[in-house]
């Protein structure tokens, strides 16, 4: 029976080849989607599930809050640790990381610089899964000037030599650090990628026991049988031994004290799994996170692809029911049953959707790359050979086959055998409730995904085009330049002496981000403030090109200038200044001296957009491991060749390191942009989707009414009023699906927009926009067979029937 029946479908599938082929590459690019979204969401979930009992696996943050400033991050104490495992119970083991930023490493005439390298306590892989391939787990680690490299970076260094035991020299001044470990690449889904590891006992930090020192991550894992919640609560018990004497010394107020002024100083943990995707709103030294938001977002257009594609094959077979409506007649009049037509229809439609899977395949194995650019994974075409996908796919199959055919299969089979021998059942289909109410929810997802496609591009826009306050083009960031040792201001001198170079300025930080967050008193309050703060140089202000609102920047005339700061009208606001700033005092806790307000700044951002601007303070350097370069050329390459050059004649062969700072600021919104590149992508996809359907549609019922084109050319109609009644229904389906779409498009969109500090207003003419590409779109599609139909001769038209 089952072979008769997928005889009978291929049979059908053959005669019905134009429809046919709409229903399998609409079904193929829907599962084609659909798929590629399956394994980003997958992937995305997966992260840190291979790091063994991840579920009792924690790291501690700091969440603090001063005034109207709060900071919260995944940095504590180096001290913390080991108090932790004394005194906290139900604590199984610790461990730490550090990151140390960008480095210098040499081996014999290779010296490169490494930016993803970690401190790491020597009982890290007893807490982390990461593959060693080559050392001793146990020892790796153990002792000063201990060095586990990936495998890829050992391979950067030494080639096919084996690199274990050999020293290799870290950093500026060169220190030997033995290889004692090659660790496999860590996988893309951990929150933890790191190009090498050195031992924690080396760094500065080991012998800190400084409590308001929070510049380590710190890990726990918690016993199975432990409340983790409990185990949190207890952290505080260590905040009021520990930190608030420190705070009462050093700020003259005690945690509890801090409390009953409305600010906060405590600790918390945040699950390793969940590290990725459900702490956005906390700061980390790991790699750029996700968010779960995104997922979900994703996930709901895969699932509005595939209905989209299946509501094509139900339009599609219920609009050629009649067709196929003397072939149910006469099998019921000869005894058919109706549970038998039913299983043959379900497995037609599962032949189709088989088809469509085979051929969505081939389109995943030619999309993937472009998926990874968008999405900015590095998923490969191998995932297909593994038993999850194998099992979605075969999942999906069944699922899609069901939910397309399973209308078509009752409805066909519903049918009164009499009345389809009598003919009855063509003005009845004609009626086509349902098949309307498929275009319109069809046309209600595509409509609604263009919307939102045109608002996020147009925040994107509005983030990379708005006036941050500062000169971001033609400008690049040098990073360690002190390398360059006591030639800095000799190859800064240099550099100025060149016409394309505007300005140069050193510092210790550079725009954007914050990571430098002090805090500030008024001598004349007891109040704290936190705030953004780092050191510049006196071209500071020329190589940014920011205003100044009141006062001047710092300037060599000015010898006093050493204790004096600018404040941004951020902090001016904050420390509750009036106007008149200029000669005001502040105090810098981190140093305890007092420093004179000698200018203050126009805000400009150097953060996201999805954060107001905070308070800031500049104080004055003259020289720093930071440079920020301004040049004005036609050409930016020459003048990144002269800098290159200047470069090597002052930095005794180091390498040069440094980013534009455009770039810098893009990286800032990475997900937003991502986030665009995929709505538009699969945006264009539902409307190509939908359109397979609706040609299809009008191709069927331009058939259908051909006699009646035929009579009313007949009788004088012209070109332009048939296209006019052939186009009506579906203009009026998508007015409806419009006005159903909007609200809800809105109602989306305002809530994504809320997550940014500055951001676009929705005009209505957005709508308006997607109304008329909208309309195009359709009636763009519907043209070609409306023509073909208007400009048939109406004596072959009416000899149709």
């Amino acid at each position: 029976m089952l072979k008769n029946y997928l005889k009978i479908a291929f049979r059908n599938i053959l005669k019905n080849k134009f429809y046919s082929f709409l229903n399998i590459l609409g079904l193929a690019i829907g599962i084609t989607s659909a798929v590629l979204i399956i394994i980003y969401v997958q992937d995305e979930l997966s992260y840190d599930n291979f790091q063994p009992n991840v579920e009792n696996k924690y790291v501690i943050g700091l969440e603090g809050k001063i005034g109207s400033q709060e900071i919260k991050g995944i940095f504590t104490p180096p001290i913390l640790a080991g108090t932790i495992m004394e005194e906290i119970p139900g604590i199984v083991s610790t461990t730490r990381t550090n990151s140390v930023g960008d480095i210098v490493f040499r081996y014999n005439d290779n010296s490169f610089t490494e930016k993803n390298v970690f401190w790491a306590d020597s009982n890290f892989y007893d807490y982390f899964g990461y593959r060693l391939l080559e050392g001793d787990p146990e020892t790796v680690l153990k002792g000063p000037n201990k060095a586990v490299l990936t495998e890829s970076i050992a391979r950067k260094y030494f080639g096919d030599l084996n690199p274990i035991g050999k020293t290799i020299l870290i950093g500026n001044n060169q220190t030997v650090y033995e290889v004692t470990g090659v660790n496999a690449d860590p996988p893309s889904n951990t929150h933890f990628t790191f190009d090498a590891l050195l031992s924690y006992s080396s760094s500065q930090f080991s012998r800190s026991t400084v409590w308001s020192a929070n510049s380590i991550n710190t890990y726990v894992e918690v016993h199975p049988t432990a409340n983790p919640e409990q185990v949190e609560a207890s952290f505080d018990d260590l905040v009021m031994k520990y930190v608030s004497p420190e705070l009462e010394q050093f700020m003259g107020a005690s945690v509890a004290q801090m409390r009953e002024q409305g600010n906060q100083y405590k600790y918390f943990q945040v699950a390793i799994s969940d590290l990725h995707l459900k702490a956005p709103d906390v700061n980390t030294s790991f790699q750029p996170p996700g968010d779960i938001t995104y997922v979900y977002i994703f996930s709901i257009i895969g699932i509005f692809l595939v209905v989209i594609a299946c509501v094509n094959f139900m339009n599609l077979s219920t609009a050629s029911a009649a067709g196929r409506a003397k072939e149910v007649g006469l099998r019921k009049t000869m005894g058919g049953e109706r549970g038998g037509m039913i299983s043959q229809f379900l497995i037609e439609s599962v032949a189709y959707v088989v088809l469509a899977a085979i051929l969505s395949i081939a389109l995943i194995y030619f999309a993937m790359p472009f998926f990874n650019n968008l999405s900015g994974k590095e998923l490969t075409f191998a995932i297909i050979s593994e038993p999850w996908f194998i099992a979605t796919l075969i999942g999906m199959i069944v699922f899609v086959g069901f939910l397309a055919g399973s209308y078509p299969a009752l409805y066909l089979t519903a049918f009164n055998p009499v009345d389809v021998l009598k003919g009855k059942i063509k003005r009845a289909a004609k009626s086509g409730k349902l098949r309307q109410s498929l275009v319109v929810g069809q046309f209600f997802i595509s409509i609604g995904l263009i919307s939102c496609t045109i608002l996020v591009n147009e925040q994107l826009q509005y983030m990379q085009n708005r006036n941050l306050g500062i000169n971001k083009e033609q400008s690049i960031v040098l990073t360690n330049t002190s390398r360059l040792g006591n030639n800095l201001e000799a190859f800064k001198e240099n550099l100025l002496q060149d016409t394309r170079v505007i300005a140069a300025s050193y510092s210790n930080f550079t725009i954007p981000g914050t990571n430098n967050i002090t805090i500030f008193q008024r001598p004349t309050t007891d109040l704290d403030y936190v705030m953004a703060m780092y050191y510049a140089d006196y071209e500071h202000r020329e190589a940014l090109d920011f205003e100044m609102t009141g006062g001047r920047f710092f300037s060599r005339d000015f010898p006093t200038d050493t204790l004096a700061m600018v404040l941004n009208e951020a902090a001016v606001k904050e420390l509750g200044f009036q106007e008149d700033v200029v000669g005001e005092e502040v105090l810098f806790s981190n140093d305890g001296r007092t420093y004179k307000v000698i200018g203050v700044m126009k805000d400009f951002n150097f953060q996201s957009l999805r954060e107001e601007i905070m308070p800031l303070a500049i104080l004055l350097t003259e020289t720093a491991n930071e440079m920020t370069i301004r040049f004005q050329t036609e050409d930016p390459r020459d003048a990144i060749a002269m800098i290159e050059s200047k470069w090597d004649e002052y930095s005794a062969g180091e390498p040069i390191d440094y980013t534009f700072l455009d770039e810098d600021f893009d990286q800032l919104f990475r997900q937003e942009l991502r986030l665009g590149a995929v709505f538009t992508a699969f945006t264009i996809i539902a409307i190509i989707i939908a359109c397979l359907g609706l040609l299809g549609l009008s191709a069927y019922m331009a058939e259908q009414r051909t006699k009646e084109i035929g009579v009313r050319k007949v009788l004088g109609a012209s070109v332009g009023s048939i296209l006019g009644l052939l186009s009506k229904e579906f203009i009026k389906l998508i007015s409806i699906a419009f006005v159903l779409a909007i609200p809800l498009s809105w109602y989306f969109i305002q809530s994504w927009l809320e997550n940014f500090a500055y951001r676009v207003e929705i005009s209505p003419m957005i709508f308006v926009y997607t109304g008329l590409v909208t309309l195009g779109i359709v009636l763009l599609t519907i043209s070609w067979q409306s023509l073909k139909a208007a400009n048939l001769n109406p004596v072959e038209s009416i000899q149709t029937e």
